[in-house]
């Protein structure tokens, strides 16, 4: 099921987009040693965002799924030791270097924007 509440994309944006959010994952994990730390977070496309038949965040370039993982916790400042926040930092650096943002939806999605 698809949602007509979205404008798509430019290929180049999407794909930036989501090779950010999966280098910045394997950051995480490689500097941390745990892969526990992000548990089931999932870097979705525009497109599989859509076709899940979800009605929000359909605009972003990508979605970052982190329901279960800890990265919930420091999105959701239910962390905010200094581990969390250098990630915190680094994440939103890496937006910015490359033009984009980001916004939470319902808690455990991120959605990545284009500035």
């Amino acid at each position: 099921m698809g949602s007509t509440l979205f404008t798509p994309v430019a290929p180049a944006t999407r794909a930036k987009a989501e090779k950010l959010l999966k280098d910045f994952l394997a950051e995480l994990v490689a500097a941390c040693g745990d892969r526990t730390l992000v548990g089931d977070a999932k870097v979705y496309t525009q497109q599989e965002w859509i076709d899940r038949g979800e009605r929000y965040g359909t605009h972003g370039a990508a979605v970052l799924s982190m329901d279960g993982s800890w990265l919930y916790e420091v999105f959701n400042c239910y962390d905010c030791g200094k581990c969390a926040a250098k990630w915190m930092t680094r994440f939103e650096g890496l937006l910015k270097q490359n033009g984009m943002w980001y916004e939470i939806g319902e808690a455990w999605f991120l959605y990545i924007y284009e500035d």
